[in-house]
């Protein structure tokens, strides 16, 4: 149990990180990445829905959702692919 906890807590400290990391860009490189990030999701994960890039897909929605600028639409279609 307690190894389990401690797995926890460090999925939770990075995943964390990374929000943080997201939040540090300035508001216009914030927004360069996520609109980048966002229109190959849709190239990728949206339009073409090959098999072959589910793994890649899935770690591409939970980055976009790292992002305040990741709203109805995105937020919808990256929880979709989790």
């Amino acid at each position: 149990m307690v190894a389990l906890g401690c797995a926890l807590a460090l999925v939770v400290g990075w995943l964390a990180s990374e929000r943080r990391a997201v939040m540090s860009l300035e508001p216009a490189a914030r927004a360069a990445v996520f609109r980048e990030s966002w229109e190959g999701f849709q190239r990728l994960c949206v339009k073409t829905r090959e098999p072959a890039l589910v793994p890649r897909c899935r770690e591409e929605a939970r980055f976009l959702l790292l992002f305040p600028e990741c709203q109805d639409t995105c937020r919808e279609l990256a929880r979709a692919l989790r």
